[in-house]
């Protein structure tokens, strides 16, 4: 089957990422699917209303649908909720996600790092944003995205965490307040299941593990089948091998990954 240019295929990172998050993961894929594709990102700020952001993400779609034959959604990261909750209702051909926190952050790996590790880590992206909004974003994307994630989820578990980060939210700046309301659904793990019970559109995720561990927490048994597993071995930790995970250098698994979306874009086209 031949679709040319009548097939899009939208990328989307997550939490202070960028189309540069990716790294050449769009390309090594374009040249493996069997026709021509054509290749966008969607690019957004990741700070304020998770809602607002489904919003816009979805008027961009709207328009991608009537401009395209095929429009498929490839999802880094909190990318993946956003873009499922985005899609509710479009014709979109397929989304596939890769290590997003459908259900949450694994407990284990917040557990590993410590409520002081993530203080601190969160401390310090609060000092990055204040002194340099302009030039922190790709620092904060590299040192402390993942972090603030995991303390997103100990905020909403753990009563002197949720203190200290109100502490840090209250005398330190706006915009890590902002971040941390696009972070909503880690906050609020009951409601995520819904997304799923509603979800129209053709879907696969991926979640990585590393060594046994994991950065997102496993789904549910009735919704495992949407989901496979991806083994890392380089990173050090599981925080290292979700922020590098399109790097293959840090996988010698990568191709596997690369392979993984293929059939599955494929499968979505069919």
């Amino acid at each position: 089957m031949w679709f040319g240019s009548s097939t899009i295929i939208v990328f989307v990172h997550g939490f202070q990422g960028s189309k540069k998050s990716f790294l050449d993961f769009p390309n090594d894929l374009k040249q493996l699917l069997p026709y021509q594709v054509s290749i966008e990102h969607y690019e957004y700020e990741t700070h304020g209303s998770f809602e607002q952001k489904t919003i816009e993400l979805r008027k961009y779609l709207q328009h991608k649908v009537s401009t395209f034959t095929s429009v498929v959604v490839v999802c880094h990261s909190m990318g993946g909720p956003l873009s499922v909750d985005a899609a509710k209702g479009l014709k979109l051909k397929g989304i596939l996600t890769f290590d997003s926190p459908f259900f949450g952050l694994d407990h284990d790996t917040v557990a590993a790092h410590g409520m002081e590790k993530a203080r601190d880590a969160l401390g310090s992206i609060s000092s990055l944003v204040s002194d340099s909004p302009s030039s922190s974003r790709s620092s904060l994307f590299g040192i402390g995205a993942a972090v603030l994630a995991a303390g997103a989820f100990m905020y909403a578990s753990n009563s002197s965490v949720k203190s200290a980060v109100d502490g840090l939210v209250t005398s330190q700046s706006q915009h890590v307040y902002k971040s941390a309301e696009f972070l909503g659904p880690l906050w609020h793990l009951d409601n995520q299941k819904g997304r799923f019970q509603t979800l129209d559109t053709p879907f696969r995720g991926m979640y990585l593990q590393l060594k046994g561990d994991r950065f997102c927490k496993l789904p549910p048994s009735e919704y495992a089948t949407y989901f496979t597993p991806h083994n890392m071995t380089g990173p050090k930790t599981v925080v290292d091998a979700h922020m590098s995970l399109f790097d293959p250098l840090a996988d010698q698994g990568y191709p596997l990954l690369v392979q993984f979306a293929v059939d599955h874009i494929r499968s979505f086209l069919s």
